[in-house]
């Protein structure tokens, strides 16, 4: 018997001890009758008592011996008791005044004395069960950041503005705490400090600035972390959740509301690199072309190349569903590497399913003219789809393609494109 089979074995046979009360080992082959041997029992029950788990009441009888469930949070702090002296020179705080001053919730802070990350004692005068009266902090392994001053955030304010790289990151400093501001501050000038820089210079610099500006201190895997998350997914995903608070009224919002329905690597995109991202997609260019053209992450034109296939997809599929309600049609199946993708024609016009739409009235069987329209697109369509590249998302690179057959002139479909995406837009 393994010792993983061991282990559990001793697992099952306590549980049957803390049920029962006492036992015997009678009981126990009874149980695991046809499934444990008596042999491997008796191993368990010795191995068992040596560790004292169990205790021998009589020559026969055995009973479970319970004791108090320790979790590994509460050793270290058990431990961090033991190892904490009193010191006249330093003062010892609650939780309390610790939440005051660092500025942070209570649940953090406890949370960090559980951790270890602070020196703690219990506390005498406390006889309540309430966590938060539980711990006394050592004032000086509380590290405290200092509040900037009026002059520190007029430098910021006037500092930052030659940074910004796009009206989002301007509002996002706005509307940041101090501490926030001073966070943006600090990444933006260390991103356009290094910029150009490859791996040896970069380490180099990082390890020269921390001692010139401790300010501008990071380490290289935290700085390049940051970094690729700021190329990707904008300034938002860098700023700490709790500095970037967000004041606006409920007006601004759903005036807002439009725009932040689009992802944020669509967002951080300039107008111009949009401009040329719509166009690839209108011409069929693949990512890695549309990249060196845009000077954008392969990740960021990627997933913007998602976001605007999947919005025509949903946008046909809505008008799909609208014409499948009034007259309700068999889908016809087909296949694009393997994977299965249901087509409908309505008015002379494709429409693509992930899966068959289902009516409470019968369904009538597509006319030869729908069918002969269905087998033209398809004959267009299947060569360019028919790769296991595209077996991903699937049905929004067939809807795509419908919709590029459908409108053959390149002005229409960035005219459509734009449209699809700004109800107000007039043309380009």
């Amino acid at each position: 018997m393994t010792q993983i089979m061991m282990r559990t074995l001793k697992n099952k046979i306590l549980k049957i001890a803390r049920g029962l009360g006492k036992f015997t080992v009678e009981n126990l082959c009874s149980i695991f009758e046809g499934t444990e041997k008596e042999y491997n029992i008796l191993i368990a029950v010795d191995q068992l008592l040596d560790n004292d788990e169990i205790k021998k009441v009589s020559e026969t009888e055995y009973i479970s011996i319970v004791r108090p469930v320790v979790k590994p949070e509460e050793k270290k702090v058990i431990e961090k008791y033991n190892e904490t002296k009193d010191s006249k020179e330093d003062t010892w705080l609650t939780v309390d005044e610790v939440a005051i001053i660092t500025n942070l919730r209570k649940e953090t802070i406890i949370a960090r004395c559980l951790s270890g990350k602070y020196e703690i004692k219990a506390n005498p005068a406390s006889r309540r069960t309430n966590p938060e009266s539980t711990y006394l902090i050592k004032r000086s392994s509380v590290q405290l950041v200092p509040r900037l001053t009026s002059k520190e955030i007029a430098f910021l304010n006037k500092e930052v503005k030659k940074l910004f790289n796009n009206q989002e990151e301007e509002r996002l400093y706005k509307i940041a705490s101090d501490r926030g501001k001073e966070y943006i501050y600090r990444f933006l000038k260390l991103l356009t400090l290094t910029k150009g820089m490859d791996t040896k210079e970069l380490k180099e610099f990082l390890t020269v600035i921390s001692f010139k500006n401790p300010r501008l201190a990071y380490s290289y895997s935290q700085f390049s972390a940051k970094r690729n998350e700021y190329y990707k997914k904008g300034l938002a995903a860098v700023i700490p959740k709790h500095s970037a608070k967000d004041h606006r009224t409920p007006e601004e919002m759903n005036r807002n509301a439009n725009y932040n329905r689009f992802p944020v690597c669509y967002t951080n995109t300039s107008k111009d690199q949009l401009d040329i991202i719509f166009r690839c997609i209108c011409l069929s260019i693949p990512i890695m072309d549309c990249v060196h053209l845009t000077g954008r992450c392969k990740t960021a034109v990627s997933d913007i190349y998602k976001f605007i296939k999947g919005f025509i997809y949903e946008e046909q599929y809505k008008e799909l569903e609208e014409h499948f309600q009034k007259d309700p049609i068999i889908a016809s199946v087909r296949n694009f590497a393997k994977e299965t993708i249901y087509l409908y024609c309505y008015d002379n016009r494709i429409f693509v399913a992930k899966k068959p739409l289902t009516s409470i009235t019968p369904m009538r069987r597509m006319t030869k003219e729908e069918f002969k329209e269905i087998k033209r697109v398809y004959s267009l369509i299947y060569r360019r789809v028919n790769t296991w590249t595209m077996t991903r998302y699937l049905e929004y690179h067939v809807a795509t393609l419908c919709w590029q057959i459908r409108l053959c002139c390149f002005e229409q479909q960035m005219n459509d494109l734009y449209k699809m995406l700004n109800p107000d837009f007039n043309g380009v």
